[in-house]
């Protein structure tokens, strides 16, 4: 029950982010959409991860989250989206350095 209620509270936090991705840990959980509420009340539940979950609950079968991702296919996107190195780029004036200072 400790561990599913870890895992509870780790897909209310990525909900915001991977909204399919949390429904799909939520139905594995056998647990309700619900269950990744940020409310007050589930924030306050978060710091007992152990007791949103009754001992003896009942999980669904576990399947992939993701799906990998071909050698092939990394290299491709590599290749297109890698852009160019501009010499000197890490000299202080890119606008990640700048925003840094």
């Amino acid at each position: 029950a400790a561990c599913a209620g870890l895992v509870q509270v780790l897909a209310a936090l990525l909900q915001p982010f991977m909204p399919t991705t949390t429904d799909q840990i939520l139905q594995q959980l056998n647990l309700p959409l619900q269950a990744a509420a940020l409310d007050d009340a589930a924030v306050a539940g978060f710091s007992a991860p152990h007791k949103l979950v009754e001992p003896g609950h009942r999980i669904n079968p576990g399947f992939p989250l993701f799906s990998q991702i071909p050698d092939d296919v990394v290299s491709r996107m590599r290749s297109k989206f890698a852009g160019e190195q501009v010499a000197g780029a890490d000299d202080g004036s890119s606008p990640a350095a700048a925003a840094a200072a």
